[in-house]
C-alpha cells in the first residue's frame, strides 16, 4: 500500500524549503506540549469543539486563537 501524500515523510530539501519560507515570514517552528486539562479549557472557552479535542491541527489553531489577542499590539 502506498502512503497518501499527507502521510509521506518530507525530504530534506522540502523541510529546508519550509524552514526558509517560515524564516522569511518571521516565523519559528516550536513544539508545544499541552495537558489534557489545558485542551479541555480551550473547549470550555469556546475555542475548540468537543469533537476536535483529539485533532492536533484544531488544538494548535485553538492555542493560536487564545494567544493572538493577548500577544498582538
Amino acid at each position: 500500500m502506498i502512503p497518501s501524500a499527507a502521510k509521506r515523510p518530507f525530504t530534506v530539501a522540502h523541510r529546508m524549503r519550509l524552514h526558509r519560507a517560515r524564516k522569511l515570514a518571521g516565523l519559528r517552528c516550536l513544539t508545544l506540549e499541552g495537558r489534557e486539562t489545558e485542551i479541555a479549557a480551550l473547549f470550555r472557552r469556546g475555542l475548540l469543539r468537543s469533537d476536535s479535542q483529539n485533532d492536533d491541527s484544531a488544538v494548535r489553531d485553538a492555542f493560536y486563537a487564545l494567544l493572538d489577542p493577548s500577544l498582538s499590539n
